[in-house]
């Protein structure tokens, strides 16, 4: 048997806009260096890669939300076409604005 952890305590679900509001608040002042460190010393009861994956895929200012413009659907077709379909990464990195996340879903 496991014994408990800090994984244990932390909270699962859905973000609240207070959550949000303070790590938006911590990154803003301190930066994105170690997501565990973010965590903790935001005082949020959360893990580090759920603090990490909630910045980089809903709440970074640049992250764009929404449909494709037609220039962003033919580089991901062209992009598609010579790579393949498992370079998501690549492809987010290519199709500014975008994050992996926003690109796969």
């Amino acid at each position: 048997m496991s014994s408990s952890s800090s994984a244990d305590t932390n909270k699962k679900g859905t973000w609240s806009k207070e959550e949000d509001e303070i790590l938006r608040e911590y990154v803003k002042n301190h930066g994105t260096r170690n997501w565990n460190e973010v965590s903790k010393n935001a005082g949020l009861i959360r893990c580090g890669k759920s603090c990490r994956l909630r910045w980089y895929n809903h709440l970074q200012p640049d992250v764009k939300k929404g449909p494709f413009s037609e220039e962003e659907k033919r580089k991901v077709f062209e992009f598609y076409k010579k790579f393949g379909e498992f370079k998501w990464s690549k492809l987010a990195q290519e199709v500014i604005s975008f994050t992996f996340f926003n690109l796969k879903y």
